[in-house]
């Protein structure tokens, strides 16, 4: 409404020949226009002056609109604005405050335990700055888990549990997926976290209810083992197969992707973490690999098949010359792999030769030290054992090998501090020409402290002597 129409209406308004619509729309303009209220209450000033000497007709009473109940419903309308504003801006407060002071979604790691003797390392290369775990044995997604030596028990927050045996290498892709790089592991999944996934080098394993167990190696092709429900394997290589397996079936997946049964094997895997009575396999070698990962002082050479050919063979079953003998983690004689075995000596060489090996020992653990040793031909050989760290030390002494004939022994180490012992066994006191001491099958358990072995071997050392036959 313009001005010339708001007045002449205000006009008609105080002159009382104002028609009923137009009255009407004059009080919306009065309520809703600020300006035109004042111009309002100037007219009728005005005319309320000069009404003091003129009689007013009596039909402008009729229609005269009340200044105090224009300005009333002008407080209300205010009020009513004010309480509005007043609402938008404590929302307007909530929705920042929501914004910059809204809580961090709650960070559910995945924990572990660790068995006796366990070596890993943690990084945790995604782990935003300002996070904190409160528990150090914990992984967010991009943690990674390197496991030297040992086993641990991880408890997934969807409640997957897990068994997984050194040497391991993971990462935790989310809560729901986790990247075995290589390791040995045993899952456990409750029916409400199906779906559940593990990715290897060459296969992806997605559990649909289900106990199962992968073997995972970069020496070995990749195995999956299901005990219990079902789990989809789909193949990474260029064969891209899948596959459905349940209960007492398993897979292994060669090279190209290929999927292949093989028998389901549980003995192999691990369902409980190692309690501290348990004995741990820390190190163990058969000398299979390629290359010899111990420090040589003199000569040390790994021999495969015969030792100098068929005219010096040892006393072994089978068609080679190692030993037939391994042990366990808790010394037993076992079944031993492969065809090698090492020479310690050089003929005529006499500084002593010797073969070392660092071992990370704990303190207040005790290690036992299991090996395989012979003499080759025509020669005296003995042979010494040793673990040390520090000043401290215990071993066998020195012990005649048997010509020609595998023989066992042991002996226990209980370190007073933590640290890298190290295990030396050398040819002293051996002697002859073009003959060398054999040795086989190391393998290095720890268990509970013995009370009777405090630093100091006080028992001799545990001898046996295989005599099988050859054939």
């Amino acid at each position: 409404m313009n001005e010339h129409q708001l007045t002449e209406l205000i006009q008609h308004l105080l002159d009382g020949s104002i028609q009923a619509d137009d009255l009407s729309t004059l009080e919306q303009e009065l309520e809703h226009n600020k300006e035109a209220a004042i111009l309002y209450v100037e007219m009728a000033q005005i005319h309320t002056y000069l009404g003091r000497s003129q009689s007013i007709p009596p039909s402008a009473h009729q229609h005269v609109i009340p200044i105090e109940r224009i300005l009333a419903k002008q407080k209300r309308r205010s009020v009513r604005i004010a309480t509005f504003a007043a609402a938008a801006v404590l929302l307007l407060c909530a929705v920042l405050m929501r914004l910059f002071f809204v809580p961090e979604p709650e960070i559910r790691p995945l924990t572990f335990r660790t068995a006796p003797d366990t070596l890993f390392t943690l990084t945790h290369d995604e782990l935003p700055s300002d996070a904190t775990l409160s528990n150090e044995q914990a992984l967010l997604p991009g943690s990674r888990l390197q496991l030297r030596r040992g086993v641990v028990e991880m408890s997934f927050p969807s409640g997957v549990r897990s068994i997984i045996e050194a040497p391991a290498d993971l990462t935790l892709s989310n809560e729901d997926k986790l990247k075995l790089s290589e390791g040995t592991a045993w899952f456990h999944v409750p029916p409400e976290a199906s779906g559940f996934q593990v990715q290897t080098r060459s296969m992806l394993v997605t559990d649909l209810g289900t106990e199962f167990g992968i073997m995972s190696s970069p020496k070995a092709l990749d195995e999956v083992h299901v005990f219990e429900g079902r789990v989809q394997i789909a193949s990474i290589g260029a064969a891209k197969q899948e596959k459905l397996l349940t209960s007492t079936e398993a897979l292994v997946v060669d090279p190209a992707g290929r999927l292949k049964e093989i028998p389901v094997k549980h003995q192999r895997f691990r369902v409980a973490l190692p309690d501290d009575s348990t004995p741990m396999v820390v190190f163990e070698d058969q000398f299979n690999a390629y290359k010899l990962n111990w420090k040589i002082r003199g000569r040390a050479a790994v021999v495969r098949g015969h030792y100098q050919g068929t005219g010096c063979a040892i006393n072994t079953t089978g068609q080679d010359d190692h030993s037939d003998v391994h042990f366990d983690h808790q010394g037993h004689e076992i079944t031993a792999q492969g065809n090698s075995f090492l020479a310690i000596g050089s003929g005529n060489a006499r500084p002593i030769n010797s073969v070392s090996q660092e071992i990370e020992v704990s303190a207040g653990r005790t290690y036992t030290v299991y090996f395989r040793y012979a003499g080759s031909h025509n020669a005296l050989h003995q042979i010494k054992a040793t673990f040390s760290l520090g000043d401290q030390s215990s071993g066998t002494g020195l012990m005649p090998a048997p010509k020609q004939l595998w023989a066992s022994a042991s002996f226990s180490f209980t370190p007073k501090t933590s640290g890298l012992a190290t295990l030396t066994i050398d040819d002293e006191g051996s002697r002859g020409k073009a003959a060398d001491l054999l040795l086989d099958s190391v393998l290095v358990s720890s268990g509970p402290a013995k009370t009777s072995s405090e630093g100091k071997n006080k028992n001799p050392p545990q001898q046996k002597t295989s005599k099988t036959t050859h054939e």
